[in-house]
């Protein structure tokens, strides 16, 4: 029986001796837990626990349950797992048991479907009457939930990985703070340590950066923790994938458009000008226009109530405050012109020269994007001076064919992926490329390119610039 060893397996349980021989069954298999035992509630977390796998759940979780109604108790139990669950918690199997089973189980899966019940709804209930454990033991617990687990055997790839993770962890932190054998100066000299990793990362410019100074620590263990992760897993001896991998006949294009994207991007975004960000120069000024006039909305309801109250008021007059929104939307709008000249250049010079191409659609269905191309060593060293941009175009997948795929100048993604809601290729023009002050870039980013997609976009565009070209005679 696998069970995932990252400690997020929970109990909720008010009576300890109904599940002292899950405890002992798990303690013995060496599986971190979490046991929630308070009759009310008290000791349950104060913000969800991330990552639950598996949740042990008593449907009876007050000691005198007289005259309540069976759903009030099941809700009871319902908003604890809520307590715990998270939205983004991921699949967990859940596990619920009950002296009194038949009088609450339906009750519990009528409120499980209900389309208000939160996002946190289990991939699977496993249901188990308490007169069971007592009678045949932990076995009886131990033998539904590999019955179950083996009905979506996909998972336990996922919870293996997890379980090297957490492994892998311990032995790069192990083998980091194992050099140091100073008993009696073991934390200054482990400063040192982090220090040195933090070199690293940094070089010399570590000196003048007077915060942050731990994030080059964390970025070399990184490094070596991502070897580690790789080292365990073709090392591992384990049969957990065996049979659970298989090339569907399903067609996943749109699945396999929204993997691209976790593979090559990220929504998590650090600001600060990070090398890899991607704006969207366009629907930023529209998203920024739609604010000012919201904004402009609501100052104009304040100015109306500090007339009638006689309060200072920012705006000496309607006038005056409908002046200064026009004219920062004024100044939103004027910068859209050159965006969507580049935008349209690159469109015309990237597509074949087919009758039939259907540029209206295209153009309606792309995207204008700038790419953050600086080199990342730029921001990592205090060198900064200006930021490279490269302009570009989310070019929905539909059309590809339509591309010119031989254009040196031109960078076409192999791959499609999902924003949005919808399917694109990256298209990239690299005689667009320019620069700007630092302080000029006030956009906010949408996504951010990850490293391996970042590295060989740089490559391309350095053997563009580096291009000689023939010189001959035919």
């Amino acid at each position: 029986m696998f069970y995932p060893n990252n400690g997020k397996v929970v109990i909720v349980d008010d009576r300890y001796d109904d599940v002292k021989y899950l405890i002992a069954s798990l303690s013995s298999n060496n599986i971190p837990f979490t046991y929630f035992s308070d009759e009310t509630g008290e000791d349950l977390p104060a913000k969800p626990i991330q990552n639950v796998r598996l949740l042990f759940l008593d449907l009876m979780l007050q000691t005198d349950i007289t005259g309540m109604p069976p759903k009030s108790v099941v809700s009871t139990a319902l908003g604890r797992l809520t307590r715990i669950i998270g939205n983004n918690n991921g699949p967990y199997f859940l596990l619920t048991w009950s002296t009194e089973y038949e009088k609450y189980i339906d009750i519990l899966f009528e409120e499980l479907e209900k389309e208000t019940f939160p996002s946190t709804r289990p991939i699977s209930v496993i249901t188990l009457k308490k007169a069971e454990l007592k009678d045949k033991g932990i076995s009886v617990i131990t033998e539904k939930i590999k019955e179950t687990i083996e009905e979506f055997d996909s998972l336990k790839a996922f919870f293996y990985w997890e379980s090297i993770i957490n492994d892998s962890i311990g032995e790069v932190t192990n083998d980091f703070t194992s050099v140091v054998h100073n008993e009696n100066n073991w934390n200054n000299l482990t400063k040192s340590l982090l220090y040195k990793l933090s070199h690293a990362f940094w070089g010399e410019m570590i000196n003048k950066r007077s915060t942050n100074k731990s994030q080059g620590a964390f970025s070399t263990l990184n490094q070596i923790f991502s070897e580690r992760i790789n080292y365990n897993v073709i090392d591992s001896t384990s049969k957990v994938f065996e049979g659970l991998i298989n090339k569907s006949s399903d067609n996943l294009d749109d699945l396999s458009a929204q993997i691209n994207f976790k593979l090559n991007m990220s929504g998590y975004l650090l600001g600060d000008k990070i090398s890899g960000e991607v704006f969207l120069p366009i629907d930023n000024s529209y998203r920024e226009i739609q604010k000012l006039k919201n904004r402009k909305s609501l100052e104009l309801t304040r100015h109306r109530e500090n007339n009638q109250s006689g309060r200072t008021k920012r705006f000496n007059s309607i006038k005056e405050l409908n002046q200064f929104f026009k004219g920062k939307i004024t100044e939103q709008i004027e910068q859209m012109p050159a965006y969507d000249k580049c935008f349209r250049m690159i469109l015309i010079e990237s597509l074949t020269k087919n009758k039939d191409r259907p540029f209206k659609s295209i153009y309606a269905k792309s995207k204008f994007i700038e790419l953050n191309i600086t080199p990342k060593c730029d921001s990592a060293q205090q060198k900064l001076k200006k930021v490279r941009l490269l302009p570009g175009v989310l070019f929905p997948s539909e059309y590809v064919n339509y591309l010119k795929r031989y254009a040196e100048y031109n960078y076409i993604s192999d791959f499609t992926f999902q924003f949005q809601g919808k399917n694109y290729v990256f298209l990239f023009d690299f005689r667009h490329l320019y620069s700007v002050l630092p302080e000029d870039i006030k956009q906010p980013a949408y996504f951010r390119l990850n490293d391996r997609l970042f590295n060989d976009l740089q490559v391309k565009l350095s053997s563009h610039i580096n291009r000689i070209g023939l010189l001959y005679m035919s």
